[in-house]
């Protein structure tokens, strides 16, 4: 029963993770299609008359561009902490025991902190 139990709490913390990943998606969506219609703003934009205005939109799209790279970095982590946690989904149930003196029960317990600290790294 103390097993059983054990196997569900982690379950709900990693569907939580899993959900929290989600939610780090759809923010990388928003932000990507933000994006697109800065870019698209810069390219629709008046010819540029002076070496000022070309400076400022050099600039605005090598931000962009970086923020794009930092927008797949971000993309390749998520999918990182998702097959993390589908790994875990697939240990069996002999795998979750939470005897300290159990190795596979240790490994467990690693490899959820391992994906906790890797989806707050993600949040900040």
């Amino acid at each position: 029963i103390l097993i059983e139990s054990n196997v569900r709490q982690r379950n709900e913390k990693l569907k939580t993770l899993l959900s929290s990943s989600d939610d780090i998606k759809n923010d990388l969506k928003k932000l990507k299609t933000n994006l697109d219609t800065a870019n698209n703003k810069i390219k629709s934009s008046e010819p540029i008359s002076c070496n000022e205005n070309l400076h400022g939109h050099v600039k605005k799209i090598g931000q962009l561009k970086q923020i794009g790279n930092q927008v797949k970095l971000y993309e390749e982590k998520i999918e990182k902490i998702r097959q993390m946690v589908n790994n875990l989904f697939q240990c069996s149930d002999l795998d979750l025991i939470t005897d300290d003196d159990n190795e596979n029960g240790q490994i467990f317990r690693k490899n959820v902190y391992a994906i906790y600290n890797e989806t707050i790294l993600i949040r900040k």
